[in-house]
């Protein structure tokens, strides 16, 4: 075997030694370098596993808060709605009320009219009658006075006394 080694152009010696270095090498590592970078390499994974943990708890708190946004916006659409309907309802109901209001007022002005219209018709039927009447009595007293002089007004008078006493006697009741 060592004149293999030699017809490689390895030396037993120098092959003895670096086996022995090597070696040397590793224990010295696993002993000094392996257990920090070990240690290290725990604490990086046991961080990353609680990064992914942190992570997928502010996903789901996410989801959730998502979750309750939409339900909120849905009750919030919801009451708008519902207050939009309520407010078009007393909107309606107001105008409504204004607009009986306004025919109850137009009714009303209307019957004060018409009622004012038929006091001024009475009114003026009664100076009517009054002017009339006046006129009429004055038209008679003037006809009455160029007509009658005083034989006429005794004649008159006669026969109104005749008329009188003739009625009086064909009463049932009279004889």
């Amino acid at each position: 075997m060592s004149t293999m080694l030699h017809d490689l152009g390895i030396e037993p010696g120098a092959l003895l030694v670096n086996i022995v270095g090597f070696v040397l090498l590793l224990y010295l590592m696993k002993r000094f370098v392996f257990p920090p970078i070990g240690t290290f390499i725990d604490q990086r994974r046991d961080q990353i596993n609680d990064d992914l943990d942190n992570a997928k708890a502010a996903r789901d708190e996410a989801e959730r808060e998502k979750a309750a946004a939409a339900s909120n916006s849905l009750q919030i659409e919801l009451e708008a709605r519902q207050a939009a309907e309520a407010a078009r309802d007393n909107a309606k109901l107001e105008a409504d009320a204004l607009i009986k209001e306004a025919r109850d007022q137009a009714r009303d002005a209307e019957r004060a009219a018409r009622a004012a219209t038929e006091r001024d018709q009475v009114d003026a039927a009664k100076q009517l009658r009054s002017e009339l009447s006046g006129s009429a009595a004055q038209m008679c007293r003037s006809l009455l006075v160029q007509a009658l002089d005083q034989e006429r007004h005794r004649a008159l008078m006669d026969s109104f006394i005749a008329d009188v006493e003739r009625l009086a006697s064909q009463q049932p009741g009279s004889q």
